[in-house]
């Protein structure tokens, strides 16, 4: 129903289930605000206890996610959590690359690149 070929390979419904959304505002300057997916270890939900502190991997996708010229959940933190350690062990920062939020911004003419200061 979303356009994907259903072998197409994407993010583990399982990882997906766990992972939610963060939504912050980079700067007052974009119409809108900035998206972050979070995902999750899977160490996390396998513990009756409070999550642990765990390492961060902070993925920045390239140019073609930009502004939503490819689906985001395909070729970006798909990929990296296909990994069976960083799917166990990491928390996974994703955010959404988009100019109107501030997460990408414009330098020399119209390259863009990551905003330092909102990422």
């Amino acid at each position: 129903p979303d356009g994907h070929d259903s072998r197409c390979e994407r993010l583990e419904l399982e990882a997906l289930r766990s992972g939610w959304w963060e939504v912050v505002q980079c700067d007052r300057a974009y119409s809108e605000s900035g998206e972050c997916l979070v995902l999750p270890p899977a160490s996390w939900s396998q513990s009756r206890e409070v999550a642990v502190p765990s390492p961060v991997i902070l993925m920045l996708t390239g140019a073609g996610h930009v502004n939503d010229r490819e689906d985001f959940m395909w070729g970006g933190p798909d990929s990296l959590v296909r990994n069976p350690e960083v799917r166990r062990e990491f928390v996974v920062l994703a955010p959404k690359p988009t100019t109107r939020s501030g997460f990408i911004t414009y330098t020399d003419g119209w390259t863009k690149q990551w905003s330092e200061d909102a990422v």
